[in-house]
């Protein structure tokens, strides 16, 4: 079974079109490797919590370019490949737009520009109603040098609370299914 240690590993070996944050990344490697070379002390200042917490990130982002689709919610982002509008607003609501997560979900409820898909619009209006930002607490393992794991805050931005339509809008969509 592979640790939390080994799988940033493979994250970041996993090639990107980040050239910035590949560059750190090797940047972090050779610290990681120097550290090792000049033994255990040097490799607990260079595993330190922020590097680690930078490790962590960097390799998220790796992770997340490397998964990245060119669609959403069966809406082609590719350029030219359907209605610009919609394609917008498939990429605001990506982004995590609330309104654009709203009107897309709406979209999807009633056909207009994509097919009817009930599951679709309540995922959209769920996304829309929850409440986001603020800080968000993970948990981070022992990196493997005999220290304990722990538990840091990340700031995802401003708290933003959920659209009270979108909250409306996926009450009755749930009960209209109900009947």
């Amino acid at each position: 079974m592979n640790t939390w240690h080994d799988q940033t590993r493979a994250a970041l070996r996993r090639p990107s079109n980040t050239a910035p944050l590949a560059a750190w990344v090797a940047q972090a490697r050779a610290r990681i490797a120097k550290a090792r070379a000049e033994g255990k002390q040097a490799r607990r200042r260079a595993l330190s919590l922020p590097a680690l917490k930078s490790l962590f990130l960097s390799a998220a982002l790796i992770a997340s370019s490397a998964c990245a689709t060119s669609s959403y919610m069966g809406i082609s982002l590719t350029p030219g490949a359907s209605d610009a509008e919609l394609q917008s607003l498939a990429s605001r609501a990506r982004a995590g737009d609330k309104h654009a997560q709203l009107e897309l979900g709406s979209r999807f409820e009633e056909g207009r520009g994509v097919p009817v898909d009930r599951g679709r619009a309540k995922a959209l209006y769920r996304q829309a109603a929850s409440d986001s930002g603020g800080t968000m607490w993970i948990y981070m393992p022992s990196p493997g040098t005999g220290a304990k794991g722990r538990v840091v805050p990340m700031d995802r931005g401003p708290k933003r609370p959920g659209l009270d339509e979108a909250k409306k809008q996926l009450k009755t969509l749930i009960r209209s299914e109900g009947r």
